[in-house]
């Protein structure tokens, strides 16, 4: 008995998922036989190299540049002059999106969007099950799947869902497999599958594509399901073993070196921000020791030889951020932070700084305080300005990531904010500025709900009158329009956003990148 899992297109090709290398590395500590197929790398190079039968000037340029814009994106070339990056990356959007347009799909490097099909939708779901040759994947999968499963021998195969945009695809994985594989028994997991798991009225549409329906962590439900133990194993979490990179195709990644992911912990330390999903889905914070942390990453970095560390924790604990700060994993590394007052402490950011801590996105939402405590996040707008400056002094470039829309925000509210990145924009090097969403499970308007029976999120009725239509015209004619925060958008990647940023900076694609730092 041995497990495939398929890390299943799109969502961005920089590096492996972290899950389904911690779900690796404790299975086959226990044992248990599991290889990793990267359908989503795969897959992207195989769309990128069709070419149109009759391409138009701009196609015919973007074919003539394809494979030196891919070399360049998966070396440190692409990424030390911001002009050459960004034609490369849309050259290349550009080939990608005409290779789904015989399929009825626009297809991104971390978007999949069908005309006629939502993934939103449980029967458009069902319906790209029973037919997964309307899916522009499936010339490629119909012809690798049954290779790769031969060669591992698989009895079992998993795949991780996480994003909307891997859905329709995964469904099309699914039902590809139960028509030609009968035998082979099919998992689903993944971060979006635990969401729609955990809503009170979930009930699985989806029985007869798969056999096993995994919710949250997986090691446990996988370690039983493969040892058949009359006593059923409780695994500790989180589980003892590294993450298992070893079958990782690193040389498909566009990036300018293998990017290691890895996680701290498990949910959020400060889990108490309104519409938080951590907290919404019951999800408890369960950290690593800092010892684990530092041994593990010399371990794996002995072994994969990283261009660089992305830590994909909620945020990275205030702990381990001091830990890495005494004892630097080796290569340079970023993540997400909360706006703790440690980082106003200029030796701790110095520390950092030298540990190879390249940049720091943080989740500032509002420059308006009012906003700040109702979302419950800890902080005010001065002590996120302090924190900003106090990075730049070090050194250290930081994403900003900001919420428009909530039901505590009004026009004024959304000018403060703006007024926030016009004072502070010498110390934000990068930032996403996003439209805020209502979890399902609010109930805080009594809104309608939406038709689309598997979605996360609901229409609302906004108190003070700031309406969506609103908040998109202020973002995008007001606040996108201001020549501060024009300066920002203009260096932040807009395909790989954050996923790229730090390979700029490392590079020195950043234009201006000197004047941002002192």
């Amino acid at each position: 008995m041995s497990i495939l899992f398929i890390d299943p297109p799109v969502w961005k090709p920089c590096e492996p998922p972290m899950g389904i290398a911690r779900l690796m590395g404790h299975l086959k500590s226990q044992g248990i036989p599991c290889h990793v197929w990267s359908a989503n790398a795969e897959g992207l190079h195989h769309l990128l190299g069709l070419s149109p039968e009759t391409p138009d000037d701009r196609t015919r340029k973007c074919l003539k540049w394809r494979e030196r814009h891919l070399h360049e994106l998966q070396h440190d070339l692409g990424y030390r002059n911001a002009d050459r990056y960004r034609r490369a990356v849309e050259d290349l959007s550009h080939l990608l999106s005409l290779a789904g347009g015989a399929y009825e799909a626009q297809i991104g490097f971390s978007s999949y969007e069908h005309s006629r099909h939502q993934p939103l939708k449980s029967a458009h779901l069902k319906e790209a099950a029973c037919h997964p040759e309307k899916n522009p994947y499936f010339p490629h999968f119909t012809t690798r799947l049954p290779k790769v499963l031969e060669e591992c021998e698989a009895t079992w195969v998993g795949i991780s869902l996480s994003f909307l945009s891997q859905a329709l695809t995964t469904f099309a994985l699914l039902g590809f497999l139960r028509a030609n594989f009968p035998k082979v028994r099919l998992a689903l997991g993944g971060g979006l599958v635990t969401s729609w798991m955990r809503r009170p009225s979930w009930k699985n549409p989806f029985e007869y594509l798969m056999d096993l329906l995994v919710c949250g962590p997986g090691e446990e439900i996988l370690t039983n399901l493969f040892h058949s133990r009359e006593e059923i194993s409780v695994v500790q979490y989180p589980p003892e073993s590294p993450p298992d990179y070893g079958d990782q195709p690193w040389d498909l990644y566009l990036s300018s070196g293998p990017i290691l992911p890895y996680n701290t912990s498990y949910g959020c330390y400060w889990n108490r921000c309104a519409f938080c999903p951590e907290r919404a889905e019951g999800r408890h914070f369960k950290p690593y020791s800092e010892q684990r942390i530092i041994h593990e990453l010399q371990e794996i970095c002995a072994k994969v030889s990283p261009a660089l560390i992305h830590f994909t924790d909620n945020a990275i604990p205030p702990t381990v951020l001091r830990a890495l700060a005494l004892n630097p994993p080796g290569p340079p590394w970023y993540g997400f932070a909360r706006c703790d007052s440690d980082l106003l402490d200029p030796d701790f950011t110095r520390l950092l700084k030298a540990s190879g801590c390249l940049m720091l996105q943080l989740g500032i939402e509002s420059g308006d305080d009012r906003v700040l405590e109702h979302m419950n996040k800890g902080f005010n707008s001065d002590l996120s300005s302090q924190i900003l400056q106090s990075l730049r002094r070090a050194g250290i470039a930081t994403y900003v990531y900001l919420l428009f829309g909530t039901p505590w925000e009004d026009e004024e509210a959304a000018l403060r904010t703006l007024s926030f990145v016009e004072k502070n924009s010498g110390a934000i090097t990068f930032i996403n500025p996003a439209l805020f969403h209502m979890p399902r499970e609010e109930t805080i308007h009594e809104p309608e709900f939406m038709e689309n029976d598997l979605s996360l999120y609901l229409e609302f009725e906004h108190e003070k009158g700031w309406d969506r239509r609103k908040v998109r015209h202020f973002m995008d004619r007001i606040f996108k329009r201001n020549p501060a925060v024009s300066r920002i958008l203009g260096r932040t990647p807009s395909r790989f956003t954050s996923n790229h940023a730090p390979l700029l900076l490392l590079h020195g694609g950043i234009q201006g990148y000197k004047d941002i730092f002192p």
